[in-house]
């Protein structure tokens, strides 16, 4: 039933052999919905700019080395075979002049053109000319070895996709690729033979970025990077990727891995050397195991059931029934959630699978969730109004791979063993990690009703505030993507998660000012702004405005957001767009005053009765938190009251007798910095907001 690696280690689990995956994409993505793609498209590209600017190592040896099979038997048969394949290379490459056998159409002519194209003075080609010039010499290795290798074991047969310079069909943009490396329709499952032709992410091992000349290598690279996210985002076994680019005859290949970009030294297939170089490189790529090309072996099919099957960190193995949420980033974590159950078993878990920071010697995890969710439960888990509000850990750990020479976690030291240990010393260390989860909630963007988000806002913030009260961790990550709920109607629960970047507020080493963390549109001005105030609950409170905020303006669901007009013109589109600090410019601007918020943001609302209660709530939250009357002015808004001008209004006019602030240092001018202060008492009021709010939602639920 399953599909195992055995023999001489070449079977491949079929490229992206997932069935019906669901994935994310800028247009169903609640953090991308106020852009257009084009937008979307220059964000991706000042993205890849960056990474290949200040994330790219090049000419790292080794990287050819890391495609090579692992069992001695098999690593020694490919090196005899890339050596055989080569050489007759070179005999079909001087069986004739140059000139004669570009012009001719023996089979696999138009690989001569790339490889002397220097020799034979042709002009400089144009990139669509050169496509099917690489791809006739990758085609040459996959006939050469297949016919070499014994009947009974089969390698990869690695070729191009028939159509070059394609927009794949599971592209979530609308950007071309040049060229991309597949296995042949006849070893790819049948849920993805028709691909062949099309192309598609799903079934792709390596995007190629191909340009005319060396000169524009750096260009290549950038490309490469925009369009290898995408490898991620529809490949739920992917752990990291390989790419190609070929500028004129020089061909790097490259390891892209959280934190960086890893380029080999320049192979020219100019020459000989260059030419047997690539010939290895794309044997190892056919012979090696799964794992060595970023694929995760502890993610299987299951032929009959026609499921993707994970093994868990219990060593159980359970049926991936959808795909709750996927990576779409190139760097990060990579973090994905699935909805998953056992044989035999009604039970529903969420597997959440995430790549965490280690310290060097990887014996010690950076804000490791597993022993967060530990200690939640061992403090929380008596607390039965707390019950399905925050996920219980099942099992949890290290992803273990195994290989010929034994058993080892997966870390991003394992994966580039063979590297130069200088150049792995400047790869962050990571740690894949697997935890088993219940309950399995369903992702906000599956609600239905405002009044059942509004249930949803009051639990996750009880949560939050319990874990922070009883726990001592701050979740410091409140964000779209990490709510998730059961439930519907009156019986709606929502549920907090991913406690990955939690901070242990008591740790005697901790920054109490750590760096930024979360997702743009939701992350707190000080967050954003990076400054020294230190993080409390107010900044994961003031996220939960945002998201408020979000979902009020776009739409909670398909037929709201129709009710809109472009997302673009709205004054939260700036919240997803440009530097942290441009965004923190913006959102202080909107959130200063209580009537600069109704005006700019909260009367964009979507036009439907049902969004006077959402709005309400944004309204009383940001009161609150902004505005709040108990303070004295020196304390509201979000600039200092020296700082402002006539065109900011004051943010509130009241004067009780005795403020809650008025122990608080005067030289203290910064508002965020004196609500830190007295954060416990805002964090109570805040709550009992949302409580309010969650009473009279449910009494709306259950009357309709």
């Amino acid at each position: 039933r399953k599909r195992t690696e055995k023999q001489l280690e070449v079977e491949l689990p079929i490229l992206g052999f997932t069935p019906q995956i669901a994935r994310t994409s800028h247009s169903s993505t609640l953090g991308n919905r106020t852009q257009s793609t084009e937008n979307v498209g220059d964000e991706r590209e000042a993205e890849a700019k960056y990474y290949v600017e200040n994330d790219l190592i090049r000419n790292v040896s080794g990287i050819l080395e890391t495609a090579a099979p692992l069992d001695r038997e098999v690593k020694q048969k490919a090196v005899e075979f890339a050596d055989q394949i080569s050489n007759e290379l070179e005999a079909f490459l001087n069986s004739n002049n140059a000139s004669a056998i570009a012009l001719s159409e023996i089979p696999y002519s138009r690989l001569t053109k790339w490889v002397f194209m220097n020799k034979l003075g042709l002009s400089l080609p144009k990139e669509k000319q050169m496509y099917p010039w690489i791809s006739d010499f990758i085609e040459f290795v996959a006939d050469k070895l297949s016919r070499m290798a014994p009947a009974d074991c089969q390698p990869r047969e690695l070729v191009t996709f028939k159509k070059f310079d394609f927009m794949a069909r599971d592209a979530d943009d609308y950007r071309r690729i040049d060229m991309a490396l597949t296995q042949r329709a006849h070893q790819r499952h049948e849920s993805i033979k028709e691909e062949e032709e099309n192309g598609a992410y799903k079934s792709s091992l390596a995007i190629i970025e191909v340009k005319r000349q060396a000169a524009e290598q750096d260009q290549a690279f950038m490309q490469l990077a925009l369009y290898s996210r995408n490898l991620y985002s529809t490949q739920i076994n992917r752990r990291f990727a390989w790419g190609l680019t070929i500028c004129g005859t020089i061909v790097v290949a490259c390891i892209l891995v959280n934190d960086k970009i890893l380029a080999s030294v320049p192979m020219d297939v100019d020459r000989s050397e260059g030419r047997k170089q690539f010939v290895s490189l794309l044997v190892n790529w056919s012979m090696c195991r799964s794992q060595r090309l970023g694929y995760d072996p502890t993610i299987g099919y299951d032929e009959e059931l026609n499921q993707c099957t994970i093994t868990g960190s219990d060593g159980q193995e359970y049926n991936c029934e959808s795909v709750v949420f996927m990576a779409y980033s190139l760097f990060g974590r990579h973090t994905r959630c699935f909805k998953a159950t056992l044989l035999g078993s009604n039970t529903e878990y969420i597997i959440k699978d995430a790549w965490a920071y280690a310290d060097a010697k990887g014996s010690k995890i950076s804000r490791d969730e597993i022993t967060h969710l530990r200690r939640i439960s061992d403090m929380l888990d008596s607390n039965e109004e707390l019950q399905g509000t925050l996920p219980v850990l099942e099992a949890g750990g290290t992803v273990q791979i195994e290989h010929p020479n034994g058993i080892d976690g997966d870390t991003t030291e394992f994966i580039l063993s063979s590297i130069d240990p200088d150049v792995r010393s400047k790869v962050p260390l990571r740690i894949h990690r697997r935890m088993v989860l219940t309950p399995a909630g369903m992702p906000l963007q599956k609600v239905k009703s405002v009044d059942e988000l509004i249930v949803i806002i009051h639990d996750v913030m009880q949560a939050h505030t319990a874990v922070l009260q009883k726990c001592r961790l701050l979740h410091r990550d409140v964000s779209v993507n990490n709510i998730l709920f059961t439930g519907e109607r009156e019986t709606v629960k929502g549920m907090l998660i991913d406690f990955d970047v939690a901070d242990p507020i008591d740790h005697p080493n901790r920054d109490k000012r750590p760096n930024r963390s979360g997702t743009l549109p939701y992350m707190s001005i000080g967050n954003l702004k990076n400054n020294g105030v230190d993080r409390t609950a107010l900044d994961d409170w003031e996220s939960i405005i945002y998201i408020i905020c979000w979902l009020g303006t776009l739409g909670i669901n398909m037929d709201d957001q129709k009710l809109q007009m472009n997302p673009d013109d709205y004054e939260i589109s700036k919240w997803r767009a440009g530097t942290p600090e441009k965004i923190a410019g913006e959102k202080s601007v909107l959130l200063h005053a209580n009537s600069i918020f109704r005006a700019f943001v909260l009367d964009n609302f979507v036009p439907h009765p049902d969004y006077k209660n959402l709005k309400s709530l944004a309204d009383q939250l940001h009161i609150k938190l902004f505005a709040n009357g108990m303070l004295s002015p020196q304390s509201q808004g979000t600039k200092p009251a020296s700082s402002l001008d006539s065109a900011y209004p004051n943010p509130s006019s009241s004067s009780p007798s005795k403020f809650l602030d008025l122990d608080i240092d005067s030289s203290i001018t910064d508002p965020f910095e004196r609500r830190a202060k007295v954060a416990d008492i805002l964090v109570d009021q805040l709550l009992q907001v949302t409580q309010n709010a969650k009473h009279e939602a449910l009494e709306r639920l259950r009357s309709k």
